[in-house]
């Protein structure tokens, strides 16, 4: 019986281990993938800047001539990226975070579609609060009636008994 029970360990902590390693080996997997998809958008994100920067110098020099001089026609380009970047800040959940969380979830395994759950859990909370608020209401109106039937009860067995006390 020891011996069976010596091996079942034994067995055990080598299947611990194993799997152990199977983790590690898999969190250096999926951690590798996140920093590489990082590494990508940070490079993809300074090359757009980059280029918009360029492109900004070559507008202002195409218009100009058209604008009344140099100083004006970089206001202007100045003018249209902060637009652009403007809008771009504005739908960056749109745009970047929902994107690279749903990617980030994908390379972790976790199902994309429930990332912003959060949201819906704290919706849920939030409805579950109201009703055992309602319901908190409810149940004080009940007592409430209760209290208001046991009193004129009481009362109106006091008035009776007064009422015998005196013809009595």
């Amino acid at each position: 019986m020891t011996d069976d029970f010596q091996h079942l360990l034994n067995d055990s902590k080598e299947y611990l281990q194993l799997r152990y390693g199977l983790l590690k080996t898999e969190l250096s997997q999926h951690l590798g993938e996140i920093i590489a998809l990082s590494v990508v958008v940070l490079i993809g994100a300074l090359l757009a800047v980059g280029a918009l920067l360029y492109l900004g110098a070559a507008l202002a020099t195409a218009i100009a001539p058209y604008v009344g001089g140099m100083a004006i026609a970089l206001c202007i380009t100045a003018a249209a990226l902060l637009f652009i970047f403007a809008v771009l800040y504005l739908l960056r959940n749109i745009l970047f975070t929902k994107p690279l969380a749903r990617a980030i979830a994908k390379i972790l395994g976790i199902d994309p579609n429930n990332v912003g759950s959060e949201e819906k859990l704290q919706c849920a909370l939030r409805q579950q609060q109201k009703t055992v608020q309602l319901q908190g209401e409810l149940c004080k109106a009940r007592l409430q009636t209760q209290l208001n039937e046991a009193t004129n009860k009481i009362g109106w067995q006091l008035v009776w008994t007064l009422i015998r006390k005196l013809f009595k």
